[in-house]
């Protein structure tokens, strides 16, 4: 029979287990997604300053996305991709580094007036579709979305551009009175 002592201690033993376990907690990427042996990095960890062991690893994916915040605040797109791609390898749980990564990929390709590499729009894709997919906060779920949305307009108006053609206006952009002199 279950009294309330019983029901308590059971109630924080689960409570405990399940803060334990890998992945449990609410801001992790879903457990059941697997990284299907995609590398974002190929660097080696740098274990004479944060050692060894899986919270070394942990370690410096934090300090790899403090210092790739701190690159994207002073324009380096690429050297920040380089450390979030890193953060990512060394902590593939934690959606903050797969959600700056997708940010900084969409916006150096958008730095990109002319034209698209389309491995980098490939990576962008893939990284916003698993946030879309699997993370526990329905704001990123959202901006996710409008993400790919927004790289899928774009990707189809450069193609449009290369081709020679004019990109099609919107319904909404014909009913403005300022856009009949364009």
């Amino acid at each position: 029979m279950l009294d309330k002592t019983n029901f308590a201690r059971i109630a924080l033993t689960l409570t405990v287990a399940t803060a334990c376990m890998p992945g449990a907690l609410a801001d992790s990427i879903s457990p059941s997604v697997g990284d299907a042996g995609k590398v974002y990095s190929t660097e080696k960890p740098d274990s004479s300053y944060f050692g060894t062991g899986s919270t070394a690893k942990l370690s410096e994916a934090s300090h790899l996305r403090f210092k790739a915040d701190q690159l994207i605040t002073e324009g380096e797109l690429d050297a920040a991709m380089k450390a979030l791609a890193k953060a990512v390898q060394f902590d593939p749980q934690d959606p903050t580094g797969h959600l700056m990564l997708a940010r900084v990929m969409t916006q150096k390709i958008k730095s990109n007036r002319k034209s698209v590499d389309w491995e980098l729009y490939g990576q962008c894709i893939d990284e916003w579709t698993l946030l879309a997919r699997h993370d526990a906060d329905h704001l990123e779920q959202q901006e996710a979305r409008t993400a790919i949305q927004s790289l899928k307009r774009m990707a189809k108006e450069r193609i449009a551009q290369s081709q020679g053609k004019k990109p099609k206006r919107s319904m909404l952009a014909g009913l403005n009175p300022l856009n009949r002199f364009k």
